[in-house]
């Protein structure tokens, strides 16, 4: 409730200030936003991996750094141009005042883009709630709860939408980057609990499982015990379900689990076979400056320790 009132008075003084400053300025103003908006998602989705091999990134955090840089780009050649008619305009009103529809017309544009700016907020805290939740940071105790705010389910549904429409041809990595980006405390908590289920050790153990996946044997590999008891738990298919890994359906439907689960790993299968038996991550266990990195929990280093980048490069690329 307080997350909602403060996004409601933002609104409010949004649409005080259009109506202030007039149609012109107002629209201007929007217009820039929403170019720096549409600059954001296509270079994110298109420039991540441009700026990842320019600016020694992780292909992980290069899309959000891309998207920080064409937003700012964008929106500031949009703003510099909208500069012309703000003139025009400034010249125009001193010359007659602003009337009603002036007025009111700045309002809405005012309101659509104090919209927008509730959007990034909402989004905002989303983040910062879960990193609250899961301990990467501290002092926000005092910060209310972002997931009994109806303004951010809501913006966080338009995000989600926008991302996963951005990224569509990405297919289930599209959808996990959607979630993660609209539901960060939802889909990171999720991955923390399929990652950390003993379960999942022991399916990537089993060698038998992979071997019967990468010969096409299907039906055989999805009745190991490894395979069942994540396909029979609801909880662990709803985890699935929270980071856009399965459809939404598959969280209470076992068969549409266990046929999706089954479609992945038979095209995935011989892929991961390769990756248990390849030479170069195995050689990573005997590196002592990755495994210091790993003793002291430095995942940024981590990320952006060159044989990590060559080897993430290399998998992505044969997905």
């Amino acid at each position: 409730m307080i997350l909602d009132a403060i996004f409601v008075l933002v609104l409010t003084l949004m649409f005080a200030l259009g109506a202030w400053r007039g149609a012109v300025v107002s629209g201007s103003g929007l217009f820039a936003l929403v170019c720096g908006y549409a600059g954001g998602i296509l270079a994110a989705s298109r420039g991540g991996e441009w700026v990842s091999s320019r600016l020694v990134l992780s292909p992980l955090a290069a899309p959000a750094i891309a998207g920080t840089i064409g937003f700012v780009v964008a929106w500031l050649i949009v703003s510099t141009l909208a500069d012309i008619a703000v003139v025009w305009d400034r010249d125009r009103v001193e010359l007659g005042g602003r009337g009603l529809f002036d007025r009111g017309l700045g309002g809405f544009f005012g309101l659509a883009r104090g919209g927008l700016i509730v959007v990034l907020l909402a989004v905002l805290v989303s983040w910062l709630d879960a990193a609250r939740d899961i301990g990467a940071l501290s002092g926000l105790a005092v910060m209310p709860d972002a997931e009994n705010s109806f303004v951010t389910e809501a913006a966080s549904g338009i995000v989600e939408g926008a991302v996963s429409s951005a990224f569509s041809d990405a297919g289930p990595a599209g959808e996990v980057a959607a979630r993660l980006t609209a539901h960060p405390g939802q889909a990171l908590g999720s991955m923390q609990a399929i990652l950390e289920d003993d379960r999942m050790n022991r399916l990537f153990e089993d060698r038998l499982f992979w071997t019967l996946i990468s010969n096409q044997s299907i039906d055989y590999a999805m009745n190991r015990n490894a395979i069942r008891s994540i396909v029979n738990d609801p909880e662990m298919r709803g985890r699935f379900a929270d980071l856009g890994l399965v459809d939404e359906l598959a969280r209470e439907d076992v068969g549409l689990f266990r046929d999706t689960m089954a479609g992945v790993l038979s095209e995935v299968g011989p892929k991961i076979q390769r990756l248990q038996n390849d030479p170069e991550i195995k050689a990573l266990a005997t590196d002592p400056q990755i495994a210091g990195l790993v003793a002291d929990g430095n995942a940024f280093a981590l990320m952006n320790h060159p044989r990590i980048r060559r080897i993430v490069n290399r998998i992505s690329s044969d997905f």
